[in-house]
């Protein structure tokens, strides 16, 4: 029963908006396509077919005749009647109606069942009738205000079926728009008894129906606001004479506007076939089923309007042609040319951002610190680039284990801080890395003196004074502009760095620049490195045998520094090595035979270390050999005479050692030679006059040993530039020969300590006289011995610089001889 008034509501709510002239089509709504109606109209055919069949066999006064069935049979008679008047406006675009015997056999069949059931439709019109006009009577006492609910709702279902039939196929067109009339006039003066009634039972309360409305009028205020139209005879026009009623509605029920139905109508019709002037030449004019004003009868068989009905299936298709067009309406943002642009522009932008802010987090996560450890940050774009793996390739994994050594170090400062960014594929990536390793390596006690390293690579400047060593009795600088290490330049360009025209290092040279650390092995990985200069700075430990890998290395220069252990033996198969130079430090150990490997050794510098043993003979080899400095060690023996067959050498420093002998006349074959350092020896003997003829000898000095006799006139024939004579120290006897003025560019003589007599020659003494030189230096014997009341030797006044006694026992710097 509840939903029996439900239903009842609902189309009471529809048959009052039909009366105020509110059709239940909304705007939007559209007829089905030709394809989809055909199929639509011919299942319809079929079911019109079979409950008229059914209507006719059912009896009128059957008991079980409920409201329901009722309301059906009212539906179908009422369909009838308004299909069988105006289907031909509703025919499918393109199609022509048809007459007479030439018509559909569908619609031949439905004029044939819709004529034999207007014989029994009067009785089943009267029992309907009295249906409903129970159902009023019984209600309005019951319920009195949803009785006009009850019945709009039953109205309006019947209506919607109508616009529902009245749309679905040219069968139905077909057969309204033939010359025979559907349905007899029986059946058409029995369907106008109903509309008379129907109309008698809403105007039999009219403040019920009046109340009903305006409250649907709230209700539906945003629903659709359209006109009923009944369509001319051409179909562009309407006439007014002919306002059908629908479902009992008549035309009078409808509000009226400022405008006239028919002018309104003929407005929406111009605009309409203005909108679709797209017909095939040729061809019938096409009639489009109207969603504003029904469908119009374009053929003129009825003048009868038909609503639109709305199916619940097309509640959701968007109709473009219904959507109203605005004038002031703007076009969306996206569609604007401008906004496109601008919105590129910021994707663009935000990319840059983010690629920007990605690489800033990689490569500036971390600032450097260049005393202790950067902390590894996590996986970053450029540790990804296989930057360890290059590197472990190059120096081990195993290096790489400790944080804090100087692989680690170099390994952080390529992969985080190195401003030049590397990646594994530069050709010079593995030599920056060694570079970086390098200055890590020879930091451990603090910053170099000079050109170290940036604070922040990525904004201070590369430039520096490079504190180049110069003197180192006492130790003086000299500043060149260079470059600081690790910063944002080529490594070839940092200060003490030599490259070739590739690009390869060939040389480091930092001496003087207060490098602290182990001599650092990882060198070796310079391939093409020849020279290694790090003297007078603070490197300790012991020498690495990896440097004997090293097959460009020519040059090895670590002197004054704290090296301590023995030469690697490996180091003496280094045939390309020329200089080795590894004085003032304290290696122990000796000079190994091996040393005739080195046939291209030109200086061997071991001063002041402790090398003990003996010079072996095999030194004799090495023909190339032009400075041999082993002095200030615990050397023994004698110097292997197998050394005079050096052509080329030019230095001879054995002084502070414990050896033995004299010196031999072969010396004199020494011809290159210009430096003889034999002071502090146990040598015996007298000087060699060879010694004398020795065309570029400059320095001689043979202090303190044990050698006796005098000094020959062939002194006199020492080159002009003979600078030091330093014979202290020994037994000579005898005066000094005159022919020592013939040295006219001596500058120091040392002759105290001996047992020379006689008086200084003046012409030696006038030396200091010259202009462009002056003997700065000249100790002797000149002063008077307390027992004795005189002196060793006379020196005129104001030529001996220092005078001492023979014994010994002190010295006087004095302006004149006593």
């Amino acid at each position: 029963m509840n939903n029996k008034n439900n239903m009842s509501d609902e189309d009471a709510k529809i048959k009052a908006r039909a009366a105020s002239g509110r059709p239940s089509t909304q705007p939007g709504a559209t007829s089905s396509t030709a394809a989809a109606a055909s199929a639509s109209l011919a299942r319809l055919d079929q079911r019109l077919a079979e409950k008229l069949a059914k209507e006719q066999q059912r009896p009128s006064s059957s008991s079980n005749y409920n409201t329901r069935a009722q309301l059906e049979s009212l539906e179908g008679d009422v369909q009838a009647k308004v299909t069988g008047s105006h289907r031909a406006a509703a025919m499918r675009p393109g199609v022509e109606s048809v007459s007479g015997e030439s018509a559909d056999p569908v619609a031949a069949k439905i004029r044939r069942d819709t004529q034999q059931m207007s014989k029994s439709e009067p009785t089943e019109l009267q029992h309907l009738e009295a249906a409903i006009q129970a159902k009023v009577q019984g209600n309005s006492k019951q319920q009195q205000p949803q009785r006009p609910q009850e019945l709009y709702s039953l109205e309006d279902q019947v209506q919607a079926k109508i616009r529902r039939d009245g749309n679905n196929g040219p069968s139905l067109a077909a057969a309204a728009s033939s010359n025979a009339p559907y349905g007899s006039s029986g059946n058409n003066n029995n369907m106008s008894t109903l509309d008379q009634r129907i109309a008698a039972k809403m105007a039999a309360n009219p403040t019920a129906f009046r109340n009903d409305d305006d409250d649907l009028d709230d209700d539906d205020d945003e629903y659709d606001r359209k006109l009923p139209a009944v369509a001319s005879n051409t179909g562009n026009g309407l006439n007014s004479g002919k306002m059908a009623s629908i479902g009992g509605v008549s035309s009078g029920n409808y509000p009226s506007n400022n405008k006239s139905i028919p002018e309104q109508a003929k407005e929406q019709q111009s605009d309409r076939r203005s909108n679709n002037r797209n017909e095939t030449l040729g061809r019938p004019e096409q009639t489009q089923p109207d969603v504003e004003y029904g469908v119009m009868d374009m053929a003129g068989a009825s003048g009868l309007a038909i609503a639109v009905a709305v199916q619940d299936d097309d509640d959701d298709m968007f109709i473009p042609s219904a959507v109203e067009y605005d004038p002031d309406a703007k076009p969306p943002m996206y569609r604007h040319r401008r906004f496109r642009l601008y919105a590129l522009l910021a994707f663009f932008v935000v990319i840059v951002v983010a690629v920007g802010a990605a690489v800033g987090a990689t490569v500036g996560s971390k600032n450097m610190n260049m005393t202790e450890s950067p902390t590894m940050a996590p996986t970053t774009i450029r540790e990804s680039f296989g930057i360890r793996t290059q590197v472990e390739r190059l120096v081990g994994a195993k290096v790489l284990e400790k944080e804090d050594s100087a692989y680690s170090k170099a390994l952080d400062w390529m992969t985080f801080d190195d401003p030049m960014q590397l990646t594994p594929d530069a050709d010079n990536f593995s030599q920056r890395y060694i570079a970086a390793y390098f200055y890590f390596a020879t930091s451990e006690d603090g910053p170099w003196l000079s050109c170290a390293p940036p604070k922040d690579a990525w904004t201070d400047g590369t430039e520096c004074q490079y504190k180049e060593l110069s003197a180192i009795f006492p130790v003086q600088y000299f500043e060149v502009p260079w470059n600081r290490w690790l910063s944002n330049i080529s490594e070839c360009q940092w200060a003490g760095v030599t490259c070739d025209e590739h690009g390869q290092v060939r040389g480091l040279d930092l001496s003087g620049n207060e490098l602290s650390g182990p001599v650092p092995e990882g060198m070796v990985h310079f391939p093409y490195l020849q020279s290694i200069s790090i003297s007078w700075t603070n490197l300790r430990g012991t020498l690495p045998v990896e440097l004997s890998e090293m097959k460009q290395l020519n040059s090895i220069e670590l002197h004054y520094n704290q090296i301590t252990g023995t030469v690697p033996i490996e180091w003496y198969k280094m045939r390309s090595l020329q200089h080795l130079n590894l004085g003032d430090n304290m290696i122990s150990g000796s000079v190994p035979t091996e040393i005739a490997n080195l046939l291209d050794l030109k200086s061997y510098f071991f001063f002041t270390n402790m090398i003990t043993g003996s010079i072996p003979t095999e030194v004799g080899v090495l023909n190339s050999m032009a400075y041999f400095r082993v002095s200030r060690n615990a050397l023994t023996g004698s110097f292997p005479s197998e050394a005079f067959s050096w052509r080329s050498i030019e230095e001879i420093w054995l002084h502070r050692n414990q050896l033995t002998g004299t010196i031999s006349t072969d010396f004199g074959r020494l011809t290159s030679l210009n430096d003889m350092r034999f002071q502090a020896n146990p040598l015996v003997g007298t000087i060699p006059t060879e010694i004398y003829s020795l065309p570029n000898l400059e320095r001689l000095d043979l202090w303190d040993c044990q050698l006796t006799g005098t000094i020959a006139t062939e002194i006199g024939l020492l080159s002009d530039h003979f600078y030091t004579l330093r014979v202290s120290g020994n037994q000579f006897r005898g005066t000094l020969p005159q022919e020592m003025a013939n040295l006219t560019e001596i500058s120091e003589i040392w002759i105290e300590g001996n047992a020379f007599t006689g008086t200084v020659p003046e012409a030696l003494c006038a030396l200091e006289d010259k202009v462009d030189y002056t003997l700065e230096t000249f100790s002797a014997d000149c002063l008077v011995d307390s027992a004795t009341g005189a002196a060793e030797i006379s020196c005129p006044t104001g030529c001996c610089t220092t005078c001492c006694r023979a014994d010994g026992t002190g010295c006087l710097e004095t302006d004149s001889g006593v």
